[in-house]
This record gives structure tokens, C-alpha cells and sequence, in this order.
């Protein structure tokens, strides 16, 4: 390994992690990583590894420091491997509130209910509009630039609120909920005012622009009130890194440790949302580790019985292997995350008074097939199991976020397997230290049927845009995993912000009826596993390379 090309790679990681490397970092460091063939991968376990510890000056790296993460991942490398999971359920995570003087996100000391009253409905609405109205302003287009003397201006546009709209005329930009109060009369609605919108002669950017979604317009004031849009388009994307800066202190994910655990709705409760799984991953786990989803399990059918038998013996065969570390050998299967999304019964079994029942016996005959044909996997692996729209949980199944299923139905399974847990929809997972959220909902098909305009076929720059791109990009540019209105997705009101994607998750799982698909979109990498049911496909995840492979059973 070439002295120069250390230096360069240090540098360059150093920087991107915000560390500064002192001079007497660098012999301990050369030290590390001289004569080892996988220096890159022992490199980022190193830097893993500072960014937890306490340095004596922030963000600068000494050689004690260097010294100190270098034993501690020496005294990790003998420990046995293991991969750390966490899962967070989505009624166990913090509700924001708006600190007015700081002008930022602080969790709400108030308990959350399912029942909330209707001022919780126009609060929900409007925390919504001030988190994407902060990412807007945030963005380099809508920044105003602090000039020094000599300096030029930089240009950027203003957002105008649409109370500010009455007696101005030129071109302003909006910011607002894009609604239809009857058939072809659209209006634009904020926190403080609302204006009718003629879109007949706007230049529509891609993406769904469904009935409820926060839009951008760019237009004018006519002598009739309306507001004449020339321009529509969705909100720019922010980056992970601002969104998390933006935040302060405050955890959307996890409640501060003096909050006390709250009972919820979920097969876990907060209190185990810890943040063991934020460690540095054991090099080996990060190695092997993957992520199988699986949607569409129809139990009440025998063939999908079968077509899973074949999965899990292929899986069995692959997880049985041990790797011989030390005196520990550890089997592959316990670094596989099987996630199992709904519906689990078929479209027959959802509407049948018998539908627990028809569950109850799926559950018991995958709890059979796992521990017959796949007893390693039944030991050693982590299985998520999701439910889907049509699925019987233990709240309102049309409501989102959605409870887990009932404890009861999955009793069997939760016996044979050693790690389960029954999760909410959405779910998110910390995995190898990457954010990863699961959600099972027939998304496509409900933003269609609430799409006030039809999608572009094609981006300003003539590149082709197919429907799963469109979707995609509302769903982050907009951080929010459902952007549709009541009658097609409810929400509970105090909730609500269990379906924001801010920051940006670094996986998205929309797990969904149609067809298989991938998408890296800015940071995110977006997945649709498919239906295993009628088309046998399903997807892998692999943290470590960042890549999803696309999976499939021969139909006979």
C-alpha cells in the first residue's frame, strides 16, 4: 500500500466525517492498516469507531484517540460477531413541537392519543407545512445570501404566504397544500390563508400532484382573486446530513432516555428503541449482513405454502454455514433480517368472518415449515413481520400508522423463532447503521386515484420518466410516506409525523402490489420487493455494497 495513497484516502474520509486528523494520528494509523489487505473496510470500522468516542478537542483526532479506537475494535474482533438490529415502532416515537423562539423541532411533553380532538387535525396540518417549509427555505434557491461590501447579490427567489398574495401584483411564489373543492376548482391553502388556483396554463414539473400535497407555485394575482399559476412543482429534496443539522438535539426517531416507556399499540415498546444498534458493526456482520423482504405472503394458500418452503430450504442451506471465528463459529443465518410484509391471507380470506382463524392456521403452517425445513434460520436469523391493509391488527386496520397484528394470530411463529418481533406499518430498522424504513401500502395505486393533474412523461430535460419515479420523488421530495388525503389513506391526527421522511431515510421499503422496482432518488435507495404470491418475486438488501438484488422463484 503505496504512503500516498493512504494519505489521499485519509484525507478525503477524514474530511467527509467532519474530523480533522492531528500529526501524531498518523503513525498509529499507518501502523493499523499497514499490511492489511482489506485496509479500506478496517478504515471505516476505525472511523466508526472515533465518531462515538469523547475527543478531547471536538472534531479533532489525536494519536491517543487513534490508539484507543484501534484497541477497542482489537478487544471486538475476538469478541464473536453479531449484527445488531433495532426496531422502531411507530407509536413509540417522539411527537414534535414548534419551539417559536429557538425556531426549531422539540418533542412534545404532551401524551399522544388515537382519539385526539379536531384542533389536533389543524395542528397536524400545520406542523406538516412548517417542517416543509423549512427544508424550502433552507435550500440554496430560496436562501438569501449574508453580503459582505463589494460582495454581488446572489439571486434567489422568496416565497410569498398566500395572506401576503391580496393587492400585489407581479409573479410570487407559494408554498401550500394543492386541494380540489369541486371537480376542476383548485385551491391553495397554508397556515394562514387560502386562494383559487388556475392551473390550465402552468408548466407542470414531474412528479404526483395529488389532492393534499404540498406544492410550490410560481404565478400571479389576476383582477378576479385567482391565482393564475405559470409554473407548478414539487419541493426540493434536502440532504440527510441538513436535515439531521437542522434538528438540533431532537431525535424524531427515538423519545429522550428520561421520557418514560409508553404501552403501545406494538409487539415491542419504546423503551427498547435504544441506541445500541447507532454502535459501530462488527466488520463481519457488516460483510454478510442482508436484508430479505418478502410482501404479499397469502398463508391461506397452499402453493404460496409451498413456494415459501422452497425459499426458506434455499436459505437454510446458505445460513447453515459457519464461519469458524476463534473458537466461536457462527452460522451465516445470524446476520439474515427476514422482513415479512402483508397481506398475509388473499383477497378471498379478507372479507370472510373466519379471517383470524384462516391466519391462525397460516401462521402455525410457516411455524412448521421453519422448523422442519429451516431450523437454523428458525434459531439464529431476525424475522419483522408487517401488516398489510387488508390484515386484522390490534387498531383500526385503514388508519395509519398500523398496529401490529395481534400477538395471539402469531403465537405459533413467535414460539418457533428465537428473534421476532411484530412491527408497525411503517416500520423503521437501524441496520449496520443505516436507517431503512418498511412500509406496507398499496401507495401507486391510491396516489393515481388522488392525482389532481396526470404525470409528465418526461422531465425540462427530455429524459423519460416512468410512474415509479414520479412516485418516488414526491414521496421524499415532499418528506412524507403518504401524501394523499383522508378519503384515500387516514391518519391519526396525533401521529401524524410517524409518516414524515425527514431526515431522509438511506432505504425505503414501499412494499406494494405491483411490480418489482428499484430507485436510487438523491440519497435514497427506493425497493418494491413485488407480490410473492402471484408473481414468487421478493428482494435482497446488501448494507454493505448499498445494493438490492431482485429475486424469483420459477412459477411451475
Amino acid at each position: 500500500m503505496q504512503a500516498r495513497t493512504l494519505n489521499k484516502k485519509l484525507s478525503q474520509l477524514f474530511r467527509l466525517r467532519g474530523l480533522t486528523l492531528r500529526p501524531d494520528a498518523a503513525q498509529p494509523l499507518y501502523d493499523a492498516l499497514q499490511g492489511d489487505e482489506g485496509w479500506e473496510i478496517t478504515l471505516q470500522a476505525l472511523l466508526n469507531e472515533l465518531l462515538h468516542q469523547e475527543l478531547n478537542v471536538i472534531g479533532h483526532v489525536d494519536g491517543a484517540a487513534v490508539r484507543r479506537a484501534v484497541a477497542t475494535l482489537h478487544g471486538r474482533a475476538s469478541q464473536r460477531p453479531k449484527l445488531e438490529i433495532e426496531v422502531i415502532d411507530a407509536f413509540g416515537m417522539p411527537a414534535p413541537y414548534i419551539d417559536k423562539q429557538r425556531r426549531m423541532f422539540t418533542p412534545e411533553t404532551a401524551p399522544q392519543s388515537l382519539h385526539a380532538s379536531a384542533a389536533s387535525k389543524s395542528a397536524m396540518c400545520g406542523l406538516r407545512l412548517a417542517m416543509v417549509e423549512g427544508r424550502v427555505r433552507r435550500h440554496e434557491m430560496f436562501k438569501q445570501s449574508v453580503l459582505g461590501d463589494g460582495v454581488a447579490p446572489r439571486q434567489h427567489l422568496a416565497i410569498t404566504s398566500i395572506d401576503a398574495l391580496l393587492g400585489k401584483s407581479g409573479m410570487h411564489v407559494v408554498l401550500g397544500l394543492l386541494t380540489e373543492t369541486e371537480e376542476g376548482t383548485f385551491i391553495l391553502e397554508d397556515a394562514h390563508a387560502s386562494v383559487p388556483v388556475d392551473l390550465s396554463r402552468a408548466e407542470v414539473a414531474p412528479g404526483l400532484f395529488t389532492h393534499g400535497a404540498v406544492v410550490l407555485a410560481e404565478g400571479a394575482v389576476c383582477a378576479s382573486g385567482v391565482f393564475v399559476a405559470s409554473q407548478l412543482g414539487l419541493p426540493p429534496p434536502e440532504a440527510i446530513a441538513r436535515s439531521t443539522e437542522s434538528l438540533g438535539g431532537f431525535d424524531p426517531s427515538r423519545k429522550p432516555a428520561s421520557a418514560l416507556p409508553t404501552k403501545a399499540l406494538s409487539g415491542i415498546s419504546s423503551a427498547s428503541a435504544t441506541s445500541r444498534a447507532s454502535l459501530p458493526t462488527h466488520p463481519v456482520a457488516l460483510q454478510k449482513a442482508m436484508l430479505v423482504v418478502i410482501a404479499e405472503l397469502h398463508l391461506d394458500v397452499s402453493a404460496t405454502l409451498c413456494n415459501l418452503q422452497t425459499l426458506f430450504t434455499g436459505y437454510e442451506q446458505v445460513g447453515s454455514t459457519r464461519l469458524n471465528y476463534g473458537r466461536n463459529a457462527v452460522p451465516l443465518a445470524s446476520f439474515f433480517t427476514f422482513a415479512l410484509c402483508g397481506n398475509f391471507g388473499s383477497s378471498s380470506l379478507a372479507a370472510s368472518v373466519s379471517q383470524s382463524d384462516a391466519l391462525l392456521q397460516g401462521f402455525r403452517e410457516l411455524a412448521r415449515i421453519l422448523t422442519t425445513c429451516a431450523p437454523t434460520l428458525a434459531k439464529h436469523a431476525h424475522f419483522i413481520i408487517v401488516p398489510g391493509p387488508d390484515d386484522p391488527t390490534t387498531a383500526a386496520t385503514e388508519v395509519l400508522p398500523r398496529a401490529p397484528l395481534p400477538a395471539y394470530v402469531c403465537d405459533s411463529l413467535l414460539t418457533a423463532v428465537s428473534n421476532c418481533t411484530l412491527a408497525t406499518s411503517p416500520t423503521r430498522l437501524v441496520l449496520c447503521e443505516q436507517t431503512i424504513v418498511l412500509h406496507r401500502e398499496d401507495l401507486l395505486l391510491k396516489a393515481r386515484r388522488a392525482c389532481l393533474l396526470p404525470p409528465q412523461a418526461a422531465a425540462a430535460n427530455g429524459v423519460e420518466c416512468d410512474i415509479n419515479f414520479h412516485l418516488v420523488k414526491s414521496i421524499v421530495d415532499q418528506a412524507h410516506l403518504c401524501p394523499l388525503p383522508p378519503a384515500e389513506s387516514a391518519v391519526y391526527w396525533q401521529y401524524e409525523h410517524t409518516m414524515w421522511l425527514h431526515p431522509a431515510p438511506d432505504v425505503l421499503v414501499v412494499a406494494d402490489r405491483q411490480a418489482q422496482f428499484q430507485l436510487l432518488y438523491e440519497e435514497t435507495l427506493t425497493f418494491n420487493p413485488g407480490a410473492f404470491a402471484s408473481e414468487l418475486s421478493w428482494m435482497v438488501y446488501r448494507p454493505m455494497s448499498r445494493e438490492v438484488e431482485a429475486s424469483s422463484l420459477e412459477k411451475l
